[in-house]
């Protein structure tokens, strides 16, 4: 290929832009043909906005190679820390072991022989049933008076002591530390929301945690409890008495009454088999309606959470030197952002353009995973020195209960339980944002995918689709808002799955997902209603807007993936960052970071002495330029970078310079948009015909459109009278043998396409049509057809 720039800027006549390389000019018919990079890199340079965008690239996929392994270290040090300090199994097993003991062993309602009872504390429904339980079922299992013997054994059940009721176990590993305590929260009087129907009743109470549906363990837990101050409103139950006369004392004085809003029965134990500290609650609330919730919590915690203090400490300090490393690296870039130095050395200030510049969502990402980290870790030294306070509470308490000192037992009993309470809420919430951590680190894998082109699809495909998906969530929400009212109508009396609009959202959602219960709906409102309503809402939501929305993305995602394709694989990447870090440390080349940010300094400078008239005239400042608007400017520019260019300006060598000058080319290239309009289809109907020797006739509808912006590098090979069939065979090495060349005139209908086909074949078996080429005639070859005769000569 042999190329002549012209240094004249302005497009001669008979000149048009390539359809690939488009600041290169060719002359007509020639639109798409197949040009070298390396003759297009050597002779023509590359646009400024394709070599950053190279850069670009290049640069985001270092950083991806650098940070990942990072990332999956973050992910590990965090998985073994959290392993190492959440006896998640071990809690799990002594919990459920409490549990189960209770629901079906402390049992009431017996038959007249005393041996089984047919009801436990899931059967409290008023508040005598309470007082049966508490005296048959819960003290018979934790607060025994006798030895247990077999049923049916000739043994005799003999009187504990004091001292084998002190030190009995619960369930034969765990150590029942203190009494009992039982504790309620009172409710005022206030008036009722209808005062003139108010005195046919009884008075009303104030508002409260009234729980409308049934309550789960993590509302009743982290629901505050106001314990009623009197006198009478906390009662301990200890060990080594008898609980029934307390109990009577309890029922006949009316502990529990209408104005009570809850009240629940506590107890610590400790695991030495596992070293964990148990605080059980069993809740039982008041409902207004006249219904009794129950349910049951837990604050349990590993006593020696540094019983290894080596193999503990390790996971910490390499989590915590990563979030650390994190940190001075955002740190750094805040301090560079805002210090940008010149060609000249000189640091240049510029806060409010840093500041613009930093405001990102991935920025956001590594300050939130940062903010989060250093959170986890206060609540883990707050946790550590709580847990230290408790242990020396806990040793202070056993041994003064042993002293059957029953007055100061109970109250440093007391404190314990507020403090291991305190400890075992502080406890759950550090568990609850570290297991909210994941989803952090879970973003800045996301971030470190989104740098390379293979990785980001997921990302680009979301965001690429993310006006489409806003538009069409009004769409989705509305309809299925539409849906949560309408069942909330139907079955909101009825069914406890719709009984506020929070749990009607959860449960239709659940309902579109698959997990419908049809039966709990048809028994309460019958089948016709309730299969009218979930087969409406089944077509609607899943067959057709589901769909839709699936659609949406999978478009957007094919589209991401083509584009994906043009870019190296991540094992490509990761070869070039370990070539550039070893000519970098060489000192043989310099970083392509550096060069482009040398580059940009250059480019500001000498937008900055242009525009250096430019000044607010206001406050005689220099306009603002950002980031953003650098590179809009920069993607409307039309300036070409030689190595020469390179050399100079960004401090490369000739070799470092070419390589990104003819990679960029090449990236362009293989990232070339294939779709082709009928413009171009057009040209390559002429190109064809001057392949095939067919004379070109220019008319007022051939006349193609040309770009109106000149053509910076015009290319020329041969004289003006050089015919079009020379041209294409000097630029492509194409032999003279080919095909006879067609008449003017002649019949181009039926034979069109076997005779476009035959010169295709020889075209691509002699290689020299590009990929662009080849699907412009492919095109060609199905639109040709079917065009009659008189059409084709007239286009043509």
């Amino acid at each position: 290929l042999w190329l002549r720039v012209d240094s004249s800027p302005v497009m001669t006549s008979g000149q048009h832009r390539h359809s690939v390389y488009y600041w290169v000019c060719v002359k007509p018919g020639e639109e798409i043909a197949a040009l070298r990079p390396e003759a297009v890199a050597e002779k023509c340079g590359v646009p400024v906005k394709e070599l950053f965008r190279y850069w670009e690239k290049e640069v985001n996929c270092d950083r991806a190679v650098k940070t990942l392994p990072r990332t999956l270290t973050l992910i590990f040090c965090f998985a073994a820390m959290l392993l190492n300090h959440e006896t998640v199994g071990e809690t799990q097993s002594v919990e459920k072991a409490i549990r189960f003991d209770i629901e079906e062993n402390a049992n009431f309602a017996f038959n007249g022989i005393g041996t089984m009872g047919h009801k436990n504390y899931q059967d409290v429904n008023s508040i005598t049933d309470f007082y049966s339980w508490l005296r048959l079922g819960f003290a018979a299992i934790y607060l025994p008076q006798s030895t247990p013997v077999s049923e049916g054994s000739d043994l005799t059940s003999t009187a504990m002591t004091s001292s084998q009721k002190l030190h009995l176990p619960y369930l034969d590993f765990n150590r029942k530390l203190g009494p009992v305590k039982l504790t309620k929260e009172a409710a005022q009087v206030d008036e009722c929301q209808n005062k003139e129907a108010s005195r046919l009743g009884r008075p009303c109470f104030e508002k409260g945690t009234d729980f409308v549906i049934q309550p789960r363990e993590f509302d009743v837990a982290f629901t505050p409890f106001t314990e009623d101050p009197s006198e009478n409103g906390t009662v301990w139950l200890p060990l080594a008495q008898d609980v029934n006369p307390t109990v009577d004392d309890l029922e006949m004085t009316g502990w529990i009454t209408r104005s009570t809003r809850r009240w629940k029965l506590s107890f610590v134990t400790y695991n030495a088999e596992f070293d964990i500290l148990t605080v059980t609650n069993i809740h039982f609330i008041l409902s207004r309606s006249g219904r009794i919730w129950k349910e049951m919590s837990f604050m349990s915690f590993f006593m020696s959470p540094y019983d290894h203090p080596g193999a503990g400490l390790v996971w910490e300090i390499l989590f915590f030197g990563v979030i650390t490393s994190i940190f001075l690296e955002e740190l750094v870039e805040i301090f560079q952002g805002l210090c940008i130095r010149g060609t000249d050395g000189k640091c240049r200030f510029r806060p409010r353009q840093c500041f613009m510049e930093y405001l990102t969502i991935w920025n956001a990402v590594d300050w939130c995973s940062i903010v989060i980290a250093y959170i986890i870790l206060g609540l883990w030294i707050y946790r550590c020195t709580m847990l230290a306070d408790v242990k020396s509470l806990l040793g202070d308490a056993v041994e003064v209960c042993d002293t059957k000192d029953q007055g100061n037992c109970d109250a440093m009993m007391d404190m314990l339980m507020v403090d291991a309470t305190r400890m075992g809420e502080i406890s759950s919430g550090t568990s609850l944002v570290a297991s909210f951590y994941p989803f952090c680190i879970l973003l800045r894998l996301f971030k470190t995918f989104s740098l390379q082109p293979r990785l980001a699809v997921v990302t680009r495909t979301l965001w690429m689709s993310f006006a489409d998906l806003v538009h069409f969530g009004i769409i989705f929400l509305s309809v299925f808002l539409t849906y949560v009212f309408m069942g909330m109508g139907f079955f909101g009396r009825t069914v406890e799955g719709y009984a506020s609009f929070g749990v009607a959202f959860t449960t239709q959602f659940r309902s579109l997902m698959g997990d419908a219960d049809f039966e709990a709906l048809e028994n309460k409102v019958g089948r016709a209603i309730a299969g009218v309503f979930h087969i409406s809402f089944m077509l609607c939501m899943l067959l057709i807007l589901l769909n839709m929305l699936i659609a949406i993305i999978m478009d957007v995602y094919s589209e991401t993936k083509k584009n994906a394709h043009f870019s190296d694989p991540v094992w490509i990447d990761i070869i070039d960052f370990f070539k550039r870090w070893y000519h970098t440390r060489r000192g043989s080349r310099i970083s392509l970071s550096k060069a482009k940010d040398l580059y940009i300094t250059y480019l500001e400078e000498k937008a900055d002495a242009t525009d250096k008239v430019k000044q607010s005239k206001s406050t005689g400042q220099r306009a603002f330029r950002s980031k953003k608007s650098f590179f809009a400017e920069l993607e409307a520019s039309e300036d070409i970078v030689t190595t020469e260019d390179l050399m100079s300006k960004a401090g490369m060598d000739r070799d470092q310079a070419w390589d990104s000058v003819l990679e960029a080319v090449k990236l362009l290239e293989r990232s070339a948009d294939l779709e082709v309009s009928t413009v171009e289809v057009l040209r390559g109907v002429r190109q064809v015909q001057s392949w095939l020797g067919v004379p070109i006739s220019y008319g007022s509808s051939a006349t193609l459109p040309a770009s109106e912006a000149p053509c910076k590098w015009p290319l020329f090979g041969h004289s003006e009278a050089t015919s079009s069939t020379e041209v294409a065979s000097d630029l492509r090495g194409e032999a003279d043998s080919g095909p006879a060349p067609a008449k003017e005139g002649s019949d181009f209908g039926p034979d069109l396409r076997s005779l476009l086909a035959e010169s295709i074949r020889r075209l691509e078996f002699e290689n020299t049509l590009s990929a662009r080429s080849r699907k412009t005639v492919e095109q060609l070859l199905d639109t040709a057809q079917a065009l009659l005769k008189d059409e084709v000569e007239k286009s043509l």
